[in-house]
């Protein structure tokens, strides 16, 4: 049987293998880690010391989190220093080797060679160096000579009749710097490790060969290979765990993110079916409760406003009635109970929680009003951790959203969303990781704001990057504006949007600001920190990361100084220049497709926020955001007819 391009009798080398020799080995956290229960998955990882903060390991983390759940084992990183030192073997049921881990070294082979003699082990590994001193040659998929980073489509050619035919992009796993590894038998002592069978899983060809079918469409890339005492590897040429550290530009991050789904169903497949392992993916969020968090002032005042128009406890609503729970929740009363449920259609707030509560929820408050420097914006926030919309707790109850004074502050924050908004009906999917809030924001009547309402999402944008471009190394991160409210990297991809809803009761108008960033989340798209990454890695820079609610509290304080300076002065001057400044179409030209591919020139805004485009023959247009459609990326707008 052939293992690749490899004969059988290549694998004599390999069946030498070396008696590992086990060194006694002193009190380390990585010791008493490993060994606890349950099951451990280890990352073998190049970095010592900071493996657990490493973004790299992270990414690869969450990525197996994604297919196996949190609860049946306990994913850890292996520093490669570490493999002869501490006892890793005995509790680990899975050792995947990264595509970027620098594995060079004899012993660390022989120490994998010696986990995979183990009964039962598991090999999950994208690593070159090591599949070529395993039996597998390095050839493949296409790959730039100076390492990884090309994209190819795998093709699923084995497996089950679910998977089979199956394809996805992904990478070529990066060449080593040093490609010994054919070589690294010749080096160890003996220790025969029997491989009863070998299989190929899938093949690749270069991204853009749209190949289906069951056929081998190019170079074999993944393998399965059955080892002596019920043991089991998967050697992969391509990279099923990609992360961005890895990635070369944001066109391959965005191909890699439209797939990634595919590609963790396919990788959560090899885990059960090929090593045994048990996925239980978490289940679908379940809708939270709210905790109102604020001062002692503010919640009083809350309260008093609310209750005045509410029936027993809940305020009605078209679409979300509001449920103001005011038992103090310190007494020692469980988490959450309440005979009340929340649901799409009903917010049941707990407007005095416990700090035991609050401990609970993965937003840092401390930090976040440490860094909130408004006199009103953000001042009392509205949690939940699981939300049908924040959006819709204001739009779809105006009686709860003008009972609020303007004073307050009241914001709704949300760590996931099941049902997010966006701009014309679309929906805005919202996982962990996106700084997502609403903010009602009471108009007042004659104001400049309140004539020229449409204004107000563009002042939305420019907050949240200048918020980023303001501090002190980011100013020349490339986030921007594209119009009317998108937020991109480069220009090449999304990273969040803002959407405006304005309603009136009686004689008061109530504008309810949405804004969603992709801050953290891993996906379905790159994220504001997956931005910062790639210039870290364009410029060399060294960027830190973005936190939600770091992102959220300078971004109230921006939007509330650039409220007050448009109301001041208006359009023009700072605001108008700061806006330009970071917008991508100073210049751009674009064609209306609605008037026969018409070429027009982008020259700015009105104080509106209309778009204002300017002919070959000097006429000048204005083109509303709402009802046109644009791709203004790829130069295309549809005027919006006036029938």
């Amino acid at each position: 049987k052939t293992f690749g391009n490899w004969p059988r009798n290549c694998w004599v080398h390999l069946l030498r293998g070396w008696q590992a020799s086990c060194t006694n080995f002193g009190a380390r956290t990585m010791t008493s880690t490993v060994a606890a229960k349950p099951p451990n998955v280890l990352v073998l990882q190049h970095h010592s010391g900071v493996a657990e903060k490493n973004s790299l390991f992270q990414s690869i983390k969450e990525e197996l989190v994604s297919c196996l759940g949190s609860e049946k084992y306990v994913v850890y990183p292996l520093p490669v220093e570490d493999v002869s030192t501490t006892p890793w073997k005995d509790n680990c049921r899975l050792l995947v080797v990264p595509a970027t881990t620098h594995v060079t070294s004899p012993h660390v082979f022989g120490e994998v060679l010696d986990f995979l003699a183990k009964r039962g082990s598991r090999l999950l590994s994208t690593n070159i160096a090591l599949n070529a001193a395993l039996g597998r040659p390095v050839v493949g998929p296409p790959r730039e000579t100076s390492g990884g980073g090309q994209v190819c489509r795998v093709v699923v050619v084995g497996g089950t009749s679910a998977s089979s035919g199956v394809a996805f992009n992904t990478v070529a796993s990066p060449m080593p710097s040093e490609p010994r590894g054919e070589r690294l038998w010749e080096e160890c002592s003996t220790r025969a490790l029997k491989v009863l069978e070998t299989v190929c899983l899938a093949s690749a060809v270069r991204a853009g060969n749209d190949t289906t079918g069951t056929e081998s469409p190019g170079l074999p890339c993944i393998y399965s290979a059955s080892l002596q005492d019920g043991g089991h590897m998967i050697l992969s040429l391509v990279d099923l765990l990609p992360s961005v550290e890895t990635l070369r530009d944001v066109a391959t991050l965005a191909t890699l993110k439209r797939d990634a789904e595919v590609r963790r169903r396919y990788l959560r497949e090899l885990l059960e079916t090929q090593l045994d392992l048990e996925c239980h993916p978490d289940e679908r969020p379940v809708l939270s409760h709210t905790y109102l968090v604020c001062s002692d002032e503010n919640r009083n005042d809350f309260v008093s406003c609310t209750s005045s128009c509410a029936e027993g406890d809940v305020i009605k609503g078209n679409e979300m009635d509001v449920e103001l729970i005011t038992t103090d929740m310190s007494e020692g009363t469980p988490v959450d109970a309440h005979p009340t449920s929340p649901s799409p259609q009903r917010l049941c707030i707990f407007v005095r929680p416990a700090p035991w509560q609050l401990h609970s929820i993965c937003f840092d408050f401390q930090l976040y009003f440490s860094l909130l420097q408004t006199s009103m914006l953000g001042r009392t926030v509205l949690y939940t951790p699981v939300i049908s919309s924040t959006q819709t707790a204001f739009t779809g109850n105006a009686k709860f959203a003008h009972s609020i004074p303007s004073i307050l502050g009241v914001a709704s924050v949300a760590g996931q969303q099941t049902q997010g908004k966006g701009r014309s009906g679309n929906f805005w999917i919202s996982p962990k990781g996106c700084m997502m809030f609403s903010l009602p924001l009471k108009v007042v009547m004659g104001s400049r704001l309140c004539q020229h309402l449409s204004i107000l999402q563009h002042l939305v944008a420019l907050a949240v990057v200048s918020a980023v471009r303001s501090l002190p190394l980011y100013k020349d991160l490339p986030l921007c504006i594209k119009w009317p409210n998108d937020l991109y990297y480069k220009g090449e991809a999304k990273l969040g949007g803002i959407l405006v809803t304005t309603f009136s009761m009686g004689t008061q108008t109530t504008a309810v600001i949405g804004c969603g960033v992709n801050v953290s989340n891993k996906h379905p798209t790159i994220s504001l920190n997956d931005a910062i990454a790639l210039h870290n890695k364009d410029t060399g820079s060294s960027l830190s990361p973005m936190r939600e609610e770091q992102l959220l509290a300078l971004t109230y304080n921006r939007l509330e100084v650039l409220l007050g300076q448009y109301e001041t002065f208006g359009l023009e001057g700072v605001v108008e220049n700061l806006y330009y400044k970071y917008w991508l179409h100073s210049g751009s030209k674009v064609r209306l497709t609605s008037q026969g591919n018409r070429e027009v020139k982008i020259v700015g805004i009105d104080e509106y926020g209309y778009l204002k485009v300017v002919t070959k023959e000097g006429e000048m247009l204005m083109l509303q955001p709402d009802g046109n459609t644009f791709d203004i990326m790829k130069g295309l707008i549809a005027i919006k007819s006036d029938s």
